[in-house]
């Protein structure tokens, strides 16, 4: 991906916890993003079948209002159009059993939510490696 690419990123993420907090740490690591932000599974799934520009990364919440992240995570690995999208998973910090039911299912790393941009940062590097067009990881 060149340097002056934009970046496409989808969230999706309930309304439990604040996406602000997330979109500005993303913002934080690339100069020209763009950002595209879905609260369920169905919207999701109407988003990857519909978008014209493929995001460069997905962030998957695990608890959404229609499906569970897994579920999701399993559609998207699936289907030929998304399945080597990177997807990283949106978890509660400490939250081992989360990590646990995700594991070997392609995920290719996990940021915590937490409340500050800074912190949130600090936990994208697996983000940063993704932007910069390394693709190590990907199922």
């Amino acid at each position: 991906m060149g340097r002056n690419a934009a970046v496409h990123v989808l969230v999706i993420e309930d309304t439990r916890h604040d996406p602000e907090v997330t979109l500005t740490a993303l913002h934080e690591q690339a100069n020209d993003i763009k950002v595209a932000v879905v609260n369920d599974g169905n919207a999701a799934q109407r988003f990857l079948a519909n978008c014209e520009i493929p995001p460069n990364v997905i962030l998957l919440g695990m608890q959404l209002p229609d499906m569970e992240g897994i579920e999701l995570l399993r559609y998207i690995r699936s289907n030929d159009r998304t399945k080597s999208l990177p997807v990283l998973m949106l978890i509660e910090p400490e939250d081992r059993t989360q990590k646990n039911r995700t594991f070997g299912l392609g995920v290719n790393g996990y940021i915590p939510h937490l409340d500050d941009p800074a912190l949130v940062a600090d936990h994208l590097t697996v983000f940063r490696h993704l932007i910069a067009g390394q693709t190590w990881g990907l199922a």
